[in-house]
């Protein structure tokens, strides 16, 4: 469950916070380290969440259904829907659904 913003990536750090805003720091395995220290970003904006790539190497990729995988821009946000599928690399996917 997202209650605040998360960090995922092999190692992630948070930079630049403040006391109340610490986000959550999520480590997924990445032995071909094909996924960067801290390779994206999800923040809660309103009602919404938002996916952003942090600038890694090997990308992020957007997989939602009824349209081709797209590759996320480097630091451009993306609304997510209910039953996307971001994939990290390394065989870490990651999906995403709406609490009912």
């Amino acid at each position: 469950m997202l209650d605040r913003t998360a960090i995922i990536g092999r190692r992630p750090r948070a930079s630049r916070v403040s006391g109340s805003e610490v986000p959550q720091l999520i480590t997924v395995p990445s032995p071909q380290q094909d996924i960067s220290r801290s390779h994206l970003e999800l923040r809660l904006e309103g009602w919404h969440v938002v996916a952003l790539d942090l600038g890694t190497t090997n990308g992020t990729t957007l997989h939602r259904e009824g349209y081709e995988p797209v590759r996320l821009r480097t630091r451009e946000g993306v609304v997510l829907h209910h039953g996307d599928r971001l994939d990290l690399g390394d065989d870490v996917h990651l999906t995403f659904g709406e609490r009912v």
